[in-house]
């Protein structure tokens, strides 16, 4: 009985999977017809990104849905490699993104890695090897100190010009701006987490979005955290609980609008519609939504691919579509 009963669940989760397959063979035909667009290292907007090859396509999908709101020149992107990038994948990135910064893991393994052990940071080394998404905690400062970027994970779409999100690109306040979590998801308790950063840490700091100034100061703080062995409660956000306990400790934190929003939390409120929506994170069981909520509302042009869904937005859609030829 136990095994029939899940049957309905299992079929349901694999019926998703093969939707998001299909869904992202149609956004990868969809991104090889657009026309290039340029990244200038000396853009004000400086993009940074963790990307793999299974996330490659959608990571190009997510910077195209910003950058359309932005000036030519006016923006940089720099894409980490988490070490399962191809010489194909890197080839079709430079091809639809010229002038992007590729860090390949193999040299960023031997500058990070050498950097972290001459300083002392032996703890912080060894929980750079852990996983590969906490390179963004550890490479993104290295690579990237003294300057401003937009921490964008590659699950992130942007439906309207993010206003609140590129001002702090221009303004002169030093402040951190962050997406806001659907719940608490960081490693520590609060109360450490609030003893060791010396000010409060805001339990709702998602790390799929953030605009903040990288240190490399955050390598010895993030060592000291390490050291201190605190209790974990999930571990695979340790990342961004340590990017949010330095941000905390040097910086003002300030949070975006909820209208920027993670896994549907604003969808499911009464009375709030998808056109006051300015970008959804897609983080866990959202993510098989991404391609083919980007290929409907993103560029509406390409039709989807079934004729009944075509037909059901054409009639309930109430998101203002943007005109495909501005890419």
């Amino acid at each position: 009985m136990k095994t029939l009963s899940n049957m309905p669940f299992r079929i349901w989760v694999k019926l998703f999977m093969l939707r998001r397959i299909l869904y992202e063979r149609q956004l990868k035909r969809l991104l090889d017809q657009l026309s290039p667009q340029r990244a200038e290292a000396s853009g004000v907007i400086q993009i940074v990104s963790l990307c793999s090859s299974r996330s490659l396509i959608e990571g190009v999908a997510s910077v195209s849905s910003l950058t359309r709101f932005l000036a030519n020149g006016e923006w940089g992107l720099t894409v980490h490699d988490d070490g399962s990038l191809s010489a194909n994948d890197s080839d079709w990135l430079k091809q639809r993104i010229p002038g992007v910064k590729l860090i390949p893991r193999s040299r960023a393994d031997t500058e990070c890695l050498s950097y972290l052990k001459a300083q002392g940071f032996a703890t912080l080394a060894n929980f750079r090897t852990i996983h590969p998404v906490n390179i963004k905690a550890v490479d993104f400062p290295y690579y990237h100190h003294g300057k401003r970027i937009l921490q964008l994970d590659t699950d992130v779409l942007f439906f309207q010009k993010p206003h609140e999100l590129l001002a702090s690109f221009y303004g002169s306040e030093q402040k951190s701006i962050f997406n806001v979590d659907r719940g608490p998801a960081l490693a520590y308790g609060l109360d450490d987490m609030n003893k060791l950063a010396g000010k409060k840490v805001d339990p709702l700091f998602n790390g799929g979005l953030v605009s903040f100034l990288a240190s490399r100061e955050f390598h010895a703080f993030a060592e000291a955290v390490l050291i201190a062995n605190l209790r974990r409660h999930k571990d695979w956000t340790l990342e961004q609980t340590l990017t949010a306990m330095f941000l905390a400790k040097t910086t003002k934190m300030e949070r975006l609008p909820p209208t920027y929003d993670v896994s549907f939390a604003l969808l499911a409120l009464n009375g709030f519609r998808r056109s006051e929506l300015v970008s959804q994170h897609y983080c866990a069981w959202a993510r098989m939504l991404f391609a083919s909520d980007y290929i409907r509302f993103i560029n509406p042009a390409v039709r989807p691919a079934a004729w009944h869904i075509q037909r059901y937005y054409r009639r309930h859609l109430t998101v203002p579509l943007p005109d495909p030829r501005i890419w």
